[in-house]
């Protein structure tokens, strides 16, 4: 990544002999990419696949620790190289356990910058009826922070063109729909399989 006219690398995941798990920073020494020097730790942290990149004047970090995507934001010190969060969250609540195949979704995020934007992807298994699909990658998200510093997510707007009405012939389909939940929760419920229930607090799938 670029910070302060200067490029870097991260080290995704490294876990010291006494079980410290850390994000090594490396600076380039010269435009080849070849050479490498190190310039301490950005972060404790304890996962793999780590994006990190700014947004709003703030650093945001993304990591999967073998569970459900977290991200922190926050600043990065110019001259120490180190990051310091201000903010915590969970990213997508699309994985579970990493021992059932067939029980994970949204994993491994990538980021990509377009057009001035910054969009967000990742990596989806979980497709026992259809094993093919197992591995594909996930529509681009765009993000960004809110006041609060929360990474906002919402669709491409390039998707807009696929959002035609139709009358779904098989078991896939897509559906778009707007929920006031002052009044109490809402459930969604699909034949005999999904269940989907929004309130206040955030929702439940089955």
């Amino acid at each position: 990544f670029r910070a302060f006219g200067r490029t870097f690398m991260l080290m995704s995941k490294c876990v010291t002999p006494d079980g410290q798990n850390l994000l090594p920073i490396y600076e380039a020494v010269d435009g080849s990419l070849l050479h490498w020097e190190y310039k301490g730790i950005l972060f404790e942290n304890n996962g793999e696949v780590v994006n990190f990149f700014p947004l709003s004047g703030k650093w945001v970090l993304i990591y999967s620790p073998y569970n459900t995507i977290e991200y922190f934001v926050g600043d990065l010190d110019p001259v120490t190289l180190h990051f310091t969060p201000e903010h915590h969250e969970i990213l997508s609540y699309g994985y579970h356990r990493q021992d059932y195949p067939f029980d994970r979704g949204f994993y491994a995020s990538f980021v990509t910058h377009w057009e001035g934007r910054t969009l967000l992807g990742g990596w989806i298994s979980g497709f026992p009826e259809n094993p093919l699909w197992d591995g594909c990658m996930s529509s681009l998200r765009e993000v960004i922070l809110d006041e609060s510093q929360r990474l906002c997510q919402a669709p491409i707007r390039e998707l807009i063109s696929l959002r035609e009405p139709f009358t779904a012939q098989t078991g896939s389909f897509d559906l778009e729909a707007l929920c006031l939940l002052d009044e109490g929760p809402v459930t969604l419920t699909l034949g005999d399989r999904l269940t989907l229930t929004m309130d206040t607090r955030g929702f439940t799938v089955n």
